[in-house]
Formats: structure tokens, C-alpha cells, sequence
């Protein structure tokens, strides 16, 4: 299962988008992802600018689930998105929709 912001709905009367949608198969280029290693951070200075990846929660056939990992990352500290792309291959068996309440001084942030 994974939830991540519409981010590019921005805030509508009020409230941010949350999408939620439930996958199902063969979990195993998942879990290869998240084995990979994450590389040493390099002695360089770098940026990443990159966006936030959706929270996953990896649940069984009897609905016990636990928080997945994080992601591993490179020497700069950007995502190794194998994971993430692995979970995306898998077919959607359920997709709701959450419309979240911000607060104004978040909206107001979030409009700069």
C-alpha cells in the first residue's frame, strides 16, 4: 500500500490531496529494491533536489503490516527509486482518494 500527496493539485478549498492505492503480487523486485545498498555520502559537496517518495506500508495476506524501509540512496543522497518503480508495476486493486484539512499557515507556505 502507499499514500503520497497529489502535488500538483496544490491546496483546494482548503484541504491537499492524499492518494492511497492498494497493489497486489510478487513482491520480490520490491524487496530487491529496498536491499539495495546505499552508496557512501561523497566528500564533495552536492545537492538533490528531488521529490519525497510515497510512504509504503508492506501488509500480508492477513492484513499485518509493517512500515516499509527507507529507501537506500546514492552518494549524493538521491533516492534509489528501484523499489518505488517495482511497486508501481503492480496492478492497482484498490485507489481512495483523501482530501486532508491544512491549517492556513500551512496553505500559506505551500502557495509560495
Amino acid at each position: 500500500m502507499t499514500c503520497d500527496g497529489d502535488w500538483d493539485a496544490g491546496v483546494v478549498n482548503h484541504t491537499v490531496t492524499w492518494v492511497e492505492e492498494h497493489r497486489t503480487g510478487n513482491l520480490e523486485a520490491v524487496l530487491a529494491g529496498y536491499a539495495l545498498p546505499s552508496e557512501p555520502r561523497d566528500q564533495q559537496t552536492c545537492t538533490v533536489d528531488q521529490r519525497a517518495p510515497p510512504i509504503v506500508w508492506l501488509v500480508d495476506d492477513s492484513n499485518m503490516g509493517m512500515r516499509a524501509p527507507e529507501l537506500p540512496t546514492g552518494e549524493c543522497g538521491a533516492y534509489k527509486w528501484d523499489a518505488i518503480t517495482a511497486i508501481h508495476d503492480l496492478p492497482v486493486t484498490e485507489r481512495i482518494v483523501h482530501q486532508i484539512p491544512v491549517a492556513p499557515e500551512v496553505e500559506a507556505r505551500w502557495e509560495q
